[in-house]
């Protein structure tokens, strides 16, 4: 890393490349804390005091359906049923689901533009070409 020229950037480059990250590192905090809130949620609702971890499928909660959140919660709190075949409780959760869905799907997007737009500046300040930027993006990839 020793060899690697930094570029000096002018303070406006510099400044709009400190405001990005700190709007990733807030947007995905956020988001983060809306995952783990949820999480917190479906544990107070659903685990009947059941000590275990959610599992992989309800973790990512958000891109479940109603009905498969109600089949994964039955297999991590070892429910007899899925609790989303009780009507009631279904009307109840499944605005609550979409709204939270909804705003974990904004904080992605808004996250995505803004790493986006980071890493052009960071490009276009190293003067990567295209080619040297889709290997970079290859490689970032795995």
């Amino acid at each position: 890393m020793e060899n690697l020229p930094i570029p000096d950037a002018p303070e406006d480059q510099r400044n709009a490349i400190a405001n990005l990250a700190r709007t990733c590192s807030s947007l995905g905090q956020e988001r983060y804390q809306g995952q783990v809130t949820f999480h917190r949620r479906l544990f107070q609702a659903f685990s009947g005091g059941h000590p275990g971890p959610l599992n992989q499928k309800a973790e990512a909660w958000w891109e479940l359906s109603l009905n498969q959140l109600g089949d994964a919660l039955k297999q991590s709190f070892k429910l007899p049923t899925s609790p989303m075949k009780n009507p009631r409780l279904a009307d109840e959760w499944e605005p609550y689901l979409q709204e939270k869905r909804d705003e974990n799907a904004r904080l992605t997007r808004a996250l995505s533009d803004a790493e986006a737009e980071l890493n052009e500046r960071v490009y276009r300040l190293f003067n990567l070409t295209a080619d040297e930027v889709k290997l970079l993006q290859k490689e970032v990839e795995h």
